[in-house]
């Protein structure tokens, strides 16, 4: 029999050095029949829904594999019962407590009956924290069902709401096939499992149907997003990997990445935002507009199919790093630090030429084009053309000479 301890505290580790912090598995058996899961300082004092609803579908993994889930009475204390982790643990489909839930959608069309009464039961006294919850929870569901291939096991779901601090936190986790197996597939090049990460957080890349007139693929992009704009935070896990992002700590719009000791065998997202002054409508509409390329200088901004070939243009060429995606940053930063901006500043006309890439992502355009626009000087979108552009690096763009133009951003 293996043992599973868990800390008494449970929560995403400061680092995401694995699984919340201070898990453990003890023994050696590889293929035990039992697994006991036991709190090694009792009683336990908190269970954040990341937690709740990554040890609710390892559980059920588990038993899927046919092993046996004992809860030791070292785990059993009013914490572990209100937050549903003994629930999670147990295999019950719902569980908690009017702060905190745990419930499990095995369909589509459970998400469709009961996910509103669920969070509603949380957040009924504010509205629009409801708003935010219920998209994200149903966006991350619906993510499971289109691409885990959990064998019906379905969506790990967990929210909760901190009076004290009006702080929300929800979770939603399964044990599918992970991030990484799910985008390999269907983009060319040789991607890696942090390409393949980078890419799920992306917008309209790697959904497949249509949702409010906007691409399946915005799911992450958006649940990121609507997180930041509402003062919070959020984490992906897959494999052996985490992204994270806060808004006390922006960095471009690019998630801060890091390689985890223990795989996750599957996909753990965990959000966090503040109930008090959250809005809803404003910044999904913002973020709408950001994917769609519109903004206050979508006007300014020269798009062209081929390049002019005059002299007095100078060509930049920017080409894929990953098959036919331009991803990484770090290059973005170097072309226009060493190639563009010099050019820019001595008031020559500059001519970005995308021939060729299927995707340039926002991290990369971002990188690439803000410092152009703030540094270039005088006119610089007039000295400054775009050419053989895809609309899928169109957006980005787009959104890259917004943010760089405005004075505040969502």
């Amino acid at each position: 029999m293996l043992t599973l301890t868990v800390g008494r505290t449970m929560r995403l580790a400061p680092t995401v050095a694995g699984p919340p912090e201070g898990w453990h598995l003890d023994g050696l058996d590889p293929n035990p029949r039992s697994i006991c899961v036991r709190c090694a300082e009792p009683p336990l004092m908190f269970a954040e829904p990341i937690a709740v609803a990554m040890l609710g579908a390892w559980a059920t993994y588990q038993r899927e594999l046919g092993r046996d889930i004992i809860i030791d009475r070292s785990l059993q204390s009013p914490i572990a019962f209100r937050s549903g982790l003994l629930s999670a643990l147990a295999g019950r489909t719902k569980g908690g407590s009017t702060t905190s839930l745990f419930f499990r959608l095995c369909t589509e069309q459970e998400t469709q009956d009961k996910l509103g009464s669920f969070v509603e039961a949380i957040l009924k006294t504010t509205p629009e924290a409801e708003r935010i919850a219920h998209y994200c929870l149903a966006d991350l569901a619906q993510n499971v069902f289109d691409h885990a291939r959990t064998g019906g096991q379905g969506a790990f779901c967990a929210v909760s709401l901190d009076k004290r601090t009006s702080r929300v936190r929800l979770a939603v986790a399964d044990c599918g096939q992970g991030i990484p197996a799910t985008i390999k597939p269907h983009y060319e090049g040789d991607l890696d499992d942090l390409d393949s990460l980078l890419l799920a957080l992306e917008p309209e890349l790697s959904g497949n149907s249509a949702r409010d007139g906007v691409n399946r693929g915005v799911g992450l992009y958006f649940v990121r997003r609507l997180a930041l704009a509402a003062s919070g935070g959020f984490c992906a896990i897959t494999e052996g990997l985490s992204a994270r992002a806060s808004a006390r700590n922006p960095s471009d719009f690019t998630p801060k990445f890091t390689s985890l000791r223990h795989r996750w065998q599957g996909t753990a997202v965990a959000v966090t935002f503040n109930a008090i002054g959250s809005e809803y409508s404003g910044p999904m509409q913002a973020i709408k507009d950001e994917i769609e390329g519109r903004g206050p200088r979508y006007a300014d901004i020269r798009f062209f199919r081929k390049s002019a070939n005059a002299p007095d243009w100078h060509r930049v060429e920017i080409k894929c790093d990953r098959g036919k995606f331009a991803l990484d940053r770090e290059r973005a930063i170097a072309i226009a630090q060493d190639q563009v901006l010099p050019l820019l500043r001595r008031g020559v006309k500059v001519e970005l030429d995308f021939t060729g890439v299927a995707k340039a992502t926002q991290a990369f355009c971002h990188a690439l084009i803000v410092p152009l626009v703030r540094g270039g000087g005088d006119d610089v979108l007039g000295r400054l053309h775009f050419v053989g552009c895809s609309a899928r690096t169109r957006s980005p763009i787009c959104f890259a000479v917004n943010y760089a133009t405005a004075e505040d951003d969502i």
